[in-house]
């Protein structure tokens, strides 16, 4: 049953803290260097994004569900990881992979089959968490967005845009401490020869560590970022940029707490059954070179790019709770054992104009893409010993028993040739055009497998202006994914498709903005066993809803946002294989379950998020917020319910000269609730109330 969302008190009391102040007031004229303090800090509403059409438009004149969280709002949040930053936008669920990558669903579907993350519009292999430590905003499309990006976004895509290094940028140190051990150390270091010299560098650079809440998760985190700039001192249209990103994650993998039919079981919340084998490392190579000329009225790009994953990661699953001979309940494992490497190379070549053809107005674009995607990966499952649910003792120990075996050596070579029109049917009616059109070679040497095929992913928009301020539109749109390796006969792609309808409007000049869509993306073609266990692609799901965001600047230094989303998220044609029992030597027992009708898992049909933030006289700041989840699925059994939950987060800072102190507070009602974990066999527990502090200091 539906709850009613909980207005977090502590909100209202702030507004009323900042009603009787003067937020207009000027910081006091002793902050030699307070100017540059604020400019760092204050808050502001993102007005366009570079996702959706790679145009420079605004939001609103935007074809589609564009939503951007920008640095300031970031930081007011203390988030460090894209779920950290995915809670802000509607429609968006964000969860963890077994604790060890940032794991989300868009509109219903899931990041790991039907969304692409990028960064700077470069799609990045999965799975991976995500620092945004040297991140100036997050902007997530909804919707399929193929027509640009070529496979698998067929339920959104998730740009992370890069710090760029800027002639008079920031020089910043930060450094936090906190619950569970938490340590973290940034900087975000500029440098010019000169104010008017064309060259500019940025380093940004990360450390984190922490023993994290539950027992046995350790992780530590290390990333530097070097970029460097050129900018053409007459014409700054003409610039280049080459940098590079190197990440080290060593995280302890997580599979949580096991079910017993419909409630977890009642042992302690940081309990862990994991096994002693059980870590995830990742190291991650990015390098970019963008360049952008212009010639005429034609702006030219190039953007060369290579990224390199290297992810060696064990870790344990469990299978279910089981009888023992004693009269007590064993908890059955595997363990998952897995050496990946990806690299992705390629070229993105762009033109964009500004023309006229047969008395209308076109902004358009054209690219092509050029890319070679390698994955080389073996997967091995082996059986581990069972523990005692309440008294767990470990005794597993090398060799153990191999369930199975796989291995990939795969190479993709794609060329997508894409492009966009915006067309001025007249000054307030524009119809938008475009897709992309894919060419895809596949070998895997490992399974001696060869496939070619070629995919057109088409969009189209209308958008109608009116009173110069609110823009109605409605948008259409198909994407594909590549088809399973699992699928035995012939293979065709994944599909999406989407219509949309929305409206958003700017308010007193961009005060206030508004944006509220409902839609329908149906996914066909997905890979599911038929009753005998053979995977053929005959699975769809559907998923309507309706989304609301709004954010305004009630003051120069105070602003609120909020987002609701219903989503109705249905498995259409679904059938799985899973566990239905275990042998007598504790071997799990796989058959083939229909779930169709049933709901998607982790889609709750209701979310609200809220926040506001504050500067007040004297450097003072306040922020705060809260999320509502209504109950969900974990499985597409859907046997058990994450209940509907409420968390309210706060934060205090105060800056003064070149510092700024924070106190950050998570769950401050210190609400139990659970977060991804297994299939239908286990949760895992999200932290409890934490505390942290943060030392901003600006050289």
């Amino acid at each position: 049953m539906m709850r009613t969302p909980v207005v977090p008190l502590f909100v209202a009391a702030m507004i009323t803290s900042v009603a009787g102040a003067d937020p207009d007031a000027d910081v006091s004229s002793d902050y030699t260097v307070e100017e540059v303090v604020i400019e760092e800090t204050r808050l502001a509403l993102p007005m366009d994004n570079e996702i959706a059409t790679k145009l420079p438009l605004s939001n609103r004149a935007t074809p589609a569900s564009v939503s951007v969280i920008n640095r300031p709002r970031l930081e007011s949040q203390g988030a460090v990881l894209l779920g950290d930053a995915l809670h802000n936008a509607a429609g968006a669920q964000s969860q963890t992979g077994f604790g060890i990558f940032d794991y989300f669903l868009l509109r219903g579907f899931d990041s790991l089959t039907s969304s692409l993350v990028l960064i700077d519009g470069v799609a990045e292999p999965e799975a991976s968490f995500y620092h945004l430590y040297n991140v100036e905003s997050v902007e997530i499309l909804k919707g399929p967005a193929a027509f640009l990006y070529g496979g698998n976004p067929m339920s959104g895509a998730v740009n992370l845009v890069s710090k760029r290094p800027l002639v008079n940028g920031p020089q910043r140190i930060s450094a936090s401490f906190g619950s569970h051990q938490t340590r973290r150390l940034s900087a975000d270091v500029g440098w010019a020869a000169r104010e008017s010299s064309p060259w500019a560098a940025r380093l940004n650079g990360m450390w984190s560590d922490s023993d994290g809440y539950r027992v046995g998760r350790d992780n530590r985190s290390f990333a530097i970022h070097p970029s460097l700039a050129w900018q053409d001192e007459d014409d700054p249209e003409n610039r280049a940029r080459l940098s590079l990103e190197i990440v080290d994650q060593d995280f302890t993998t997580d599979v949580g707490l096991p079910l017993l039919g419909t409630s977890v079981a009642d042992v302690p919340r940081t309990r862990s059954y994991q096994s002693p084998f059980d870590e995830s490392q990742q190291s991650i190579k990015r390098l970019r070179f963008d360049a952008q000329r212009r010639l005429g009225g034609v702006t030219v790009r190039n953007k060369l790019y290579l990224t390199d994953f290297d992810w060696p990661s064990t870790g344990t699953l469990l299978t279910g709770v089981v009888p023992n001979a004693v009269g007590g309940l064993d908890v059955s494992r595997i363990l998952q054992s897995l050496d990946d490497e990806q690299v992705f190379l390629g070229n993105q070549l762009e033109l964009t104009a500004q023309s006229s053809f047969q008395g209308k107005d076109h902004q358009w674009l054209l690219g092509v893409e050029l890319a070679r995607q390698t994955d080389e990966f073996t997967l091995d499952v082996s059986l581990l010993p069972s523990l005692d649910l309440i008294s767990p003792q470990e005794t597993a120990a090398q060799p153990l028993f191999a369930l199975q075996s796989q291995a990939g050596d795969a190479t993709s070579l794609i060329a997508g040739f894409y492009g966009i029109d915006r067309i001025a049917l007249t000054p307030v009616l524009h119809l938008f055009l475009g897709g992309r059109f894919d060419i895809i070679d596949y070998e895997d040497t490992a399974t001696d497998t060869e496939r070619s095929y070629e995919k057109l992913s088409p969009m189209a928009g209308l958008t109608y202006e009116v009173q110069g301020n609110t823009t109605f539109y409605v948008s259409f749109g198909r994407a594909f994914g590549p088809p399973s390796s699992l699928v035995v006969g012939d293979r065709k792609a994944e599909e999406s498709r989407q219509v949309e309808v929305g409206v958003k409007r700017d308010i007193d000049d961009g005060r206030a903005s508004l944006s509220m869509a409902a839609y329908q993306l149906q996914k066909d073609n997905i890979a599911i066993p038929d009753l005998t266990g053979v995977t053929r692609e005959q699975g769809d799901q559907r998923s309507r809803g309706l989304e609301l965001e709004t954010q305004v600047r009630l003051k120069p230094r105070w602003f609120a946002f909020f987002t609701y989303a219903y989503t109705d998220a249905e498995l259409t044609e679904f059938r799985e294989q899973a566990v239905i029992g275990v042998s007598d030597v504790g071997q799990p027992i796989f058959g083939v379950l229909d779930r169709s009708g049933n709901r998607a898992p982790f889609v709750p049909d209701h979310t609200v998020t809220m926040w506001t933030t504050a500067e007040l006289a004297r450097g003072l700041g306040i922020a705060g917020g809260g999320l509502w989840v209504s109950d969900h699925v974990i499985a597409p059994d859907n046997t058990f319910e994450i209940d509907a939950y409420v968390t309210l987060e706060a934060a205090i800072f105060q800056r003064w000269n070149r510092g700024r102190l924070s106190l950050q507070l998570k769950n401050l009602t210190d609400t139990s609730y659970e977060t991804r974990g297994f299939g239908s066999t286990s949760v895992i527990p999200a932290d409890p109330l934490s505390a942290f502090v943060v030392l901003d200091w600006w050289l």
